[in-house]
């Protein structure tokens, strides 16, 4: 890098750093689905790190007797997080689906009726008379949903009505009083995924008196300069106390905004006759989001206003939702799950929502206005649209349509922070975060607190399986991980207490796609000798099914790990101690090594195993002459995966795990370098070019121990002018894994004394 600018003779230096470190991903390249307590469903979400899988889908959910599968993915990702950084995450569970009814919705508590319309009646008589109980949320802006709502009894002959109840459902799930234009969903398994909810409120006060015999109503004009006010009280003043609320205002509008608030400083008694002097200086309470208007230099006409606790109601302001689904938002106080607070906003005049989860700050949204136009860069709207925790749900209005604020504005009505069930002119001692300038609320209101969310981690294997829309072009479940263009995976895993076949199926019909390998387990309490009849089918497992194909692989022995949330002990399927190794090995070696054995299956982190005793004669039957069940064991006080056959039953060199990895990895790589290449002039250099790149990466690979030989063809011998004619070029490849050696046979021979030792026959 010579620069010419010089022209007198001599040795001119430069450095130029070019230690950068690109970021690079793991060769282990992990694919893994199960239930969450947040984040999005049926979206392939990459996962750098245990701390970025917790932010994304939240910590472990807790054991659940009602729960018909237990999935096991935080603790799959805890187990190799530190060893790769390329684990892509598919969360799936039970979700509501449409009701095709119309919305309205009426009636009370145990008589709720959903008329269906006569275009649907067919449809929902059809879904209610399958002999499923249905769950149903109901959902309208401004009310709490119900979730679990179930269905009491339909019409039996024109199927357009639909009796609900609420009976035995938990608070928020009660229906409320009355719904109009309600969105209605059903599942058929309760607890599908619901996203919680809270309420923000404000306290409206209705019209002020202005009987200046009654102090406790007082109005008076206010004069003086800053720092002076005053106001004269023309009764008795034993009312009126330091630390008394106020306000300001002018007697139009035009004449000055409104102050709020100001607080009594101190009280003066008139000693020739009834009254006082009261002065006045200005509040400013920012734990409640309160930040007061300024005062004027000075005042003559001002007048001053104090609630009347008569007409003083607490009204809802708006409406938020938990971004994702799940319990994870869900508390009973401001510690627990996703809690808002309110404070004033940087900017005068605006509002500042702090976002906790778990009692730590996680979010700050500053500066929103109070504007209504949901367009503007900083309404409520706008702003919380940008967050990653709650999203904007519902903005309360009042009558005539005009839109609640809650700022300090003096329309289209004033909102304090006064407490209507004590003095309204006392200053609150306890002001509870997460309301917009808002007095005390009652647990019932649950005011800043989120609730009402659920997992959906009752998934079947139709939720696992998943479904394909052809509108959106876009996979479910196992399906989205079809999306290649998008997602690269070497190994497909859902690790859980009891796989279907079905769902065993699907992994393995992925896989192949994707040029992946599949690994599931034998369930728990089965022992060496079930686990046979398990994986083939037999025995009491018969009608089960068996599967033989070389991208899909059985691994059994179920190990207990320290929990590294809770610091307890666990017991987790053998596909936890799976990945472990082949993360091991794709970082320490190749990924065409066999992930098993002394130095590359030990399991540190194993505690126990399951099963600690596998007798000589099993361990023969499980492994080879068409079984394939790959053991965790107990050897010499280690914990070892001592197997990597697959689920191909004839003998080929495809029966090795690290075979089907190391092919896949060949086509997988070559398809990548052969994307370099695409609308490249198709003639002799361009073959040319490409069996050159081919080869280096081959004889990488063969250098590396991965292949014995292999033999490429890219030439006029299979490219020839019919193939460029149709834009073609053909590439063929013949290769030879490298064996590794399973069994190693040690003859010894016994000799006489005196005999010659020159050979061993």
């Amino acid at each position: 890098m010579a620069t010419r600018t010089k022209t007198f003779p001599g040795v001119y230096t430069q450095i130029v750093d070019q230690s950068f470190i690109t970021p690079t991903r793991s060769r282990f390249q992990l694919g893994i689905l199960g239930v969450a307590a947040k984040g999005p469903f049926n979206v392939p979400t990459a996962i750098a790190t245990l701390g970025q899988f917790v932010q994304t889908f939240g910590k472990p959910i807790p054991d659940s007797a009602t729960r018909q599968m237990t999935f096991f993915l935080s603790d799959a990702v805890a187990m190799v997080a530190d060893m790769t950084d390329a684990i892509t995450v598919v969360r799936v569970g039970n979700t509501y689906a449409d009701l095709p009814v119309s919305t309205d919705v009426s009636g009370h508590a145990g008589t709720y009726v959903i008329a269906t319309g006569t275009d649907n009646a067919n449809f929902v008589q059809a879904l209610l008379t399958e002999g499923q109980e249905v769950y149903l949320s109901i959902s309208e802006g401004g009310k709490f949903s119900t979730v679990n709502v179930q269905v009491l009894s339909v019409d039996s002959i024109t199927g357009m009505n639909i009796n609900l109840v609420s009976a035995g459902t938990p608070t928020p799930d009660a229906l409320a009083a009355n719904y109009l234009d309600a969105t209605v969903q059903y599942s058929t398994f309760s607890g599908a995924a619901w996203q919680a909810e809270g309420l923000l409120y404000a306290y409206s006060y209705g019209s002020l008196t202005s009987d200046m015999d009654d102090p406790l109503t007082a109005v008076g004009n206010v004069t003086g300069i800053k720092n002076d006010f005053q106001f004269q009280v023309a009764g008795d003043p034993s009312g009126i106390a330091v630390g008394n609320l106020y306000k300001i205002a002018h007697a139009s509008p035009t004449d000055g905004p409104t102050t709020h608030e100001v607080r009594v400083s101190r009280v003066v008694p008139n000693i020739l006759a009834l009254g006082a002097t009261v002065y006045l200086e200005t509040a400013d309470i920012t734990r409640v989001g309160y930040q007061a208007l300024p005062l004027q230099d000075s005042y003559t006409t001002g007048v001053l206003y104090q609630a009347n606790t008569a007409t003083s109601v607490k009204i809802p302001f708006m409406w938020l939702r938990a971004k994702t689904a799940g319990d994870w938002a869900n508390g009973t106080s401001s510690k627990t799950g996703l809690y808002v607070r309110v404070r004033p906003g940087s900017d005068p005049g605006t509002k500042k929502l702090e976002v906790f989860w778990d009692s730590a700050l996680v979010e700050t949204l500053d500066n929103i206005s109070d504007t209504a136009d949901a367009t503007d860069a900083n309404s409520y709207e706008t702003v919380i649209g940008n967050s990653q925790y709650i999203e904007f749900a519902f903005r309360y209005s009042a009558g005539g349509g005009q839109v609640y604020h809650a700022a300090n504005t003096a329309a289209p009505w004033d909102s304090t922070y006064y407490d209507p069930q004590l003095n309204p002119l006392t200053p609150p001692i306890s002001m509870p975060f997460g309301s917009i300038n808002a007095g005390i609320v009652s647990n019932t209101d649950r005011g800043g607190q989120f609730v009402g969310g659920f997992n959906g981690e009752n998934a079947q294997p139709a939720d696992i399986i998943g479904t394909y829309d052809p509108t959106a072009d876009a996979g479910t479940g196992i399906k989205a991980f079809e999306d290649t263009d998008n997602v690269q995976i070497n190994v497909l895993a859902c690790p859980m207490d009891s796989i279907p076949i079905e769902v065993m199926q699907e992994l393995r019909r992925v896989a192949k796609k994707v040029n992946a390998l599949a690994i599931v387990d034998v369930p728990r309490y089965i022992s060496a000798r079930q686990a046979i009849d398990w994986h083939n089918g037999q025995g009491q497992y018969t009608g089960r099914g068996r599967i033989d194909d070389p991208n899909i692989a059985v691994y059994w022995n179920w190990f207990q790990i320290t929990d590294p949330f809770t610091g307890l002990v666990k017991w987790v399927p053998p596909t936890l101690g799976t990945i472990r190794c082949m993360a091991f090995t794709f970082d320490r070696d190749k990924p065409w090594y066999a992930a098993a054995g002394e130095n590359r299956g030990i399991i540190p982190e194993a505690l126990a195993v399951e099963f600690p005793r596998v007798p000589e004669d099993v361990r023969q039957a499980m492994y080879g002459n068409g079984n394939s069940v790959n053991p965790i064991l107990r050897l010499r006080g280690r914990f070892l995966l001592y197997g990597e056959r697959t689920l191909q039953r004839a003998e080929s060199k495809l029966t090795a795990v690290h075979s089907v990895i190391l092919v896949n990895w060949v086509v997988t790589g070559l398809a990548e370098i052969g994307r370099r290449f695409v609308f490249d002039p198709n003639d002799l250099e361009l073959l040319v070019q490409i069996r050159l790149a081919f080869s280096e990466y081959l004889d990488k690979i063969r250098n590396e121990r991965g292949i014995e030989e292999y033999e490429l063809v890219v030439d006029d011998r299979n490219n020839s002018a019919d193939t460029r004619n149709r834009r073609e070029v053909i590439v063929d490849l013949a290769i030879v894994p490298t064996d590794v050696a399973e069994r190693i046979y040690i003859n010894a021979t016994v000799r006489e004394s005196g005999a010659q030792l020159n050979s061993i026959q």
